[in-house]
């Protein structure tokens, strides 16, 4: 049985986090690790193996012009049509992000699910509005300082909601405070791991869709494993 609950937020510019939720005892251990590279996670993931929900798309549509695949229209279509819109980006555009997701993929041997964390938090938070306010700020930019103020006080909503005072989850080697909008991102990922691991019923899946074939660097196939899904917490 898996005690180890993996998220990752593949980022660019160099900017990587790993959230590990660890199982003992019933309670749940909550812990953060910025890293350089995803080979560095990948060594990490060696040493405490376990489910990992990758923010990063994990395949292409080759045939389409900018790489979106059929869910990444869908989610277009089903945020509301303002800004929410640029949540879901091409394959393309994400340029970097992709490869690194894709070689974790290929690299993993446990279950691997596909997240969009800021999407998923919007599904997941259906009836708190004040949660989709909040994910539609905290990742203005930093060096406006008319955000600043903005950001942390979404940053505290977000955080309050996935990591709550009470229950069975404590957080280690961080403040609630300093969670900014990348450890949230990994956050969400690592408890869509864990849900995914204890409690399938409480996930929206949504396997109808098809992970197109994508081509690597060797310019040979890759077809996603079966275990690879894209799913949010309900």
């Amino acid at each position: 049985m898996d005690t180890n609950f993996w998220g990752i937020d593949v980022g660019g510019e160099g900017k990587t986090i790993a959230a590990l939720i660890t199982e003992k005892k019933g309670k749940f251990e909550i812990s953060f690790q910025p890293i350089d590279t995803v080979q560095s996670f990948w060594a990490m993931w060696l040493r405490n193996s376990g489910p990992v929900a990758i923010d990063a798309p994990l395949s292409y549509d080759i045939t389409s012009p900018n790489g979106m695949r059929e869910i990444d229209r869908h989610w277009r279509k089903k945020m509301p049509q303002n800004n929410f819109q640029n949540w879901i980006s091409s394959p393309h555009s994400l340029q970097v992000v992709p490869l690194k997701g894709i070689w974790l993929a290929k690299k993993i041997t446990s279950t691997i699910i596909e997240c969009h964390p800021r999407v998923g938090m919007y599904v997941a938070g259906d009836n708190r509005k004040d949660i989709k306010k909040a994910l539609e700020t905290y990742k203005l930019r930093r060096n406006r300082k008319a955000n600043i103020n903005k950001i942390k006080k979404s940053c505290k909503i977000i955080s309050e909601w996935l990591c709550p005072e009470r229950g069975n989850f404590q957080l280690i080697n961080i403040k609630k405070d300093q969670l900014t909008d990348d450890y949230l991102d990994a956050l969400f990922c690592a408890l869509l791991a864990l849900t995914f691991a204890n409690n399938p019923t409480h996930l929206k899946l949504f396997d109808k869709f098809s992970f197109p074939n994508m081509l690597s660097n060797s310019e040979e196939t890759f077809l996603p494993s079966n275990n690879i899904r894209q799913m949010f917490i309900k």
